[in-house]
């Protein structure tokens, strides 16, 4: 990962190529990549707990505060420290072409972070929580939902403006229902399949083939032609005096 990458590098690497890349780019790379990939666990021991990364945070003091409010669950804090370094970091070689997407995905992390711990909650006080507008709020739920990303396979309800999980008891419901539709495809496939190889033993016990032709289709039962008594008179006739003892018969 590359957050990790940025949180192991040296001091001695960072002194060899300072006119490159400063101590200060490397904490805000790796700050910013770790808020976007990392959960909370992860960014207390591998940034704010490394001995290697954490003398870096300290030359961002706004980047080191929006960390410990991420770590502590505090994302409106967090997101508005950010917002306060986005002159900064438009104007970064690098960042400006990514900084827009990695803030989109923050967002998007604190927000699924945020509802983890919840059943339900109201889309008005996510939105105020976040500093967003209702609409911004319901349009990026409405996403991360399309995406999987969301836990709990959460519906939104747009007239009362909330967002539930579903209940274990209609969770149980909905994977039995699928099992039972497993279970009846399964079946179905099961009698086709064997009343398809019963059909074609009885067949071959009875001598039965059929042959397609074509010019014409030649029905033969293992007796003689005469012997079906439903057969045309040109096969008849192909079939010579057999054909006809077996119609006197």
């Amino acid at each position: 990962d590359a957050a990790l990458k940025f949180a192991s590098l040296s001091s001695e690497l960072t002194n060899q190529f300072n006119s490159v890349l400063s101590a200060e780019d490397i904490a805000l790379y790796g700050g910013l990549l770790g808020l976007a990939s990392l959960d909370r666990q992860s960014l207390q021991s591998s940034l704010l707990d490394s001995t290697k990364f954490k003398g870096r945070l300290e030359l961002v003091p706004p980047l080191r505060d929006a960390l410990r409010h991420y770590v502590r669950a505090e994302y409106k804090p967090c997101l508005s420290l950010l917002s306060s370094l986005l002159p900064q970091l438009r104007l970064d070689i690098h960042l400006a072409s990514h900084i827009d997407t990695l803030m989109e995905m923050i967002r998007h992390r604190c927000i699924i972070q945020y509802f983890i711990p919840y059943n339900t909650a109201s889309i008005v006080t996510m939105a105020q929580t976040f500093g967003m507008e209702m609409e911004e709020m319901e349009a990026t739920l409405v996403k991360l939902i399309g995406e999987g990303r969301m836990p709990g396979r959460p519906r939104i309800d747009s007239l009362r403006k909330m967002v539930s999980t579903e209940s274990v008891r209609n969770t149980e419901r909905r994977k039995r229902r699928e099992m039972e539709g497993k279970v009846k495809k399964m079946g179905e496939t099961f009698v086709r399949e064997t009343e398809g190889m019963i059909l074609r033993m009885s067949c071959l016990d009875h001598g039965l083939v059929v042959q397609n032709d074509a010019k014409q289709r030649t029905f033969r039962s293992g007796g003689t032609w005469g012997g079906g008594g439903g057969g045309n008179r040109s096969q008849r006739s192909r079939g010579g005096g057999v054909g006809g003892g077996g119609g006197g018969g």
